[in-house]
């Protein structure tokens, strides 16, 4: 069990179940419509728990309303308007980041992920017939995860660097930037190394996303 973490007054037993709140706001926030005053409220209070540095940036002169968009591969972050009509990308895992060693494992991570963006979007496009491939059950375009079995994510991308003679600590990534919502691997041989890889070894499945929420609970995701 983790630790008991407090955002708004309220109580969550662990890292997941934050983690599992804001995947839903994700996932049931239609695109380009404001967050639900409640959620945002939320999301706010969560941004809290960043460094002040962070926070002044992310806000600028003030958040007007907090939205879902897609990023350049279609897949749903989360978006801060702020009140001058700009705005930035919001990760709600780096707020829950405290130690800076776990900090940046999980950017790097997160840059793994983006880096084989392209590969699930493949997959899933060619892939979905409409109805789950662990369960059978009827699925929408809209409601569809792309979920690695077998082997799971981390285990290859583990299996990876070990065959590059690497750590987590020795890949530098870097966020993309204002206005472009990502992370991606500052050596871009290393990421087309690692894409190839993915390419090679990753099994993957469309799923609904309620089935790839439950498949975290289960393994104890970012407990």
């Amino acid at each position: 069990m983790g630790t008991p973490i407090e955002i708004n007054g309220q109580e969550y037993r662990s890292k997941a179940e934050v983690i599992r709140k804001c995947k839903w706001i994700l996932d049931e926030t239609p695109i380009g419509l404001r967050v639900d005053e409640g959620d945002a409220m939320f999301l706010t209070a969560l941004l809290q728990r960043r460094d002040p540095n962070v926070i002044a940036d992310k806000t600028g002169p003030g958040i007007s309303h907090w939205e879902v968009m897609y990023d350049r591969q279609k897949f749903r972050v989360f978006k801060i308007a702020r009140i001058d009509g700009t705005f930035t990308d919001f990760s709600f895992y780096k707020c829950l980041d405290t130690d800076p060693v776990a900090a940046y494992e999980r950017k790097v991570k997160a840059g793994a992920r983006y880096e084989i963006k392209p590969q699930t979007r493949e997959y899933r496009d060619k892939n979905f017939k409409g109805v789950s491939e662990l369960s059978g059950l009827p699925l929408t375009l809209e409601d569809c995860h792309v979920d690695h079995h077998g082997t799971g994510f981390d285990v290859l991308f583990a299996d990876f660097l070990s065959a590059q003679g690497l750590r987590l600590a020795d890949v530098e990534a870097k966020s993309v930037g204002d206005f472009q919502i990502g992370t991606v691997f500052v050596d871009r041989r290393l990421a087309e190394a690692w894409q190839e890889w993915h390419r090679m070894f990753a099994k993957l499945r469309v799923i609904s996303k309620a089935e790839n929420l439950r498949l975290e609970k289960q393994k104890g995701a970012y407990e």
